[in-house]
């Protein structure tokens, strides 16, 4: 009897082994993408990664308990799973964190090697969700979850993110900058500043402001160069030319793939940056910045008809381009802003000004091709999407 249990148990290994060994991580994506794609359309502002591990066993974790259970039951019997829910809570309380770096990047995964998606100005509030390798999980203000690198995040509790919100701050206002350790540019650096990053305000000192960064340390920046928030808040003109003004600024600046800074940014940066600098706060991508403001009206039988559009495009209209699916919807991939008279300023290669017209010297033939939608947004600002900030 002893034999016969001893062979049904080594029986169950072998097939377990096999079924271990059989499995691939392709398999594991396939299964994965079906799931999150029916779960949550809008991969960006959630989190689901499953890999398969050196032993045959499966690691899960996602913020969304429901994707977990589904993925466990779809991987064939005696796989066994190690399973993570986010957020994990942190023994010392330390769930969120504040930029501390003139610019964080925030990647597809925990590696310098992996995609830059996207960015985040100092002074930013983020929720840590959890942390590997060196990195945060982060989520960003609009729920953008990514990777941050650890150095350009200081994690504090939620008491003392409260507290980093509530305190007065200075905002930067020029492209690029620098702080000092004193009151003289001739002093030494502490940082380097992009436009739009947020400082603790201390006081004043000749020419200069104090500020203190998340992490404690205080520095002196140019009063020419930087003003209060709130005051700033209050001077902001999201209208049309301001907002043309803001990225007229960036012309010629790199593009950069998950850009969203003064330093490169890529299309949907680029928008962002330009309506932010402004006062206004947009979605993160093309694609869900298509999804906000007025529809227009610039097609006929189905596809964008130039002729239409010219006449109906009205100055600060956001433009999508990008291809159609199977099922005849919008793979938006691509945004740029009408500037009238047929042209538009984009982000492709670097910051430039493209014309619509086949015939133009600036005529963009890729994008042009490529023209999907347009949406009227000055009219609905303060909408999804389209907040004012506080």
């Amino acid at each position: 009897m002893k034999i016969k249990w001893l062979f049904l148990l080594l029986f169950n290994l072998v097939i377990m082994s096999i079924q271990a060994q059989s499995l691939q991580q392709s398999t594991i994506d396939s299964i994965s993408n079906k799931i999150w794609a029916n779960i949550q359309p809008d991969k960006q502002s959630n989190f689901f990664e499953s890999k398969l591990l050196e032993d045959g066993s499966v690691s899960i974790v996602s913020t969304d308990q429901n994707a977990i259970n589904l993925l466990k039951s779809q991987l064939p019997k005696g796989i066994n799973t190690h399973e993570k829910l986010l957020p994990v809570a942190f023994a010392n309380g330390k769930n969120y964190g504040i930029v501390n770096l003139s610019v964080s990047n925030h990647r597809a995964a925990p590696a310098q090697r992996s995609e830059l998606v996207t960015q985040a100005l100092l002074g930013t509030s983020v929720e840590i969700l959890d942390t590997i390798d060196g990195y945060f999980i982060c989520k960003t203000p609009d729920n953008y979850i990514s990777y941050a690198e650890g150095a350009g995040i200081f994690p504090v509790t939620r008491a003392e993110q409260e507290k980093w919100n509530a305190t007065p701050k200075i905002i930067y206002n020029e492209k690029y900058g620098t702080t000092y350790s004193e009151s003289s540019k001739k002093s030494m650096p502490v940082s380097d500043l992009v436009a739009g990053d947020l400082l603790e305000y201390l006081g004043k000192k000749g020419k200069f402001y104090e500020v203190r960064y998340p992490d404690g340390k205080t520095a002196f920046v140019s009063k020419k160069e930087a003003m209060p928030y709130a005051k700033w808040l209050k001077t902001r003109k999201p209208d049309f030319d301001h907002v043309l003004a803001s990225a007229e600024s960036l012309l010629g600046t790199p593009y950069l793939w998950g850009g969203t800074s003064t330093k490169g940014v890529d299309c949907s940066g680029f928008m962002r940056t330009s309506f932010f600098l402004n006062g206004i706060y947009l979605d993160r991508d093309a694609s869900q910045q298509a999804l906000n403001g007025e529809s227009i009206d610039i097609q006929v039988n189905g596809k964008v008809d130039l002729q239409k559009a010219i006449k109906t495009l009205q100055k600060g209209d956001l433009m999508f381009f990008g291809t159609k699916r199977k099922d005849g919807s919008d793979k938006v991939t691509h945004v740029a802003m009408y500037i009238g008279d047929g042209k538009y300023i984009q982000a492709t290669g670097f910051v430039k000004i493209s014309s619509l017209y086949p015939d133009a010297s600036d005529y963009d033939a890729y994008h042009g091709s490529q023209f999907l939608s347009a949406r009227r947004v000055f009219n609905k600002l303060g909408t999804k999407g389209l907040e004012y900030l506080k």
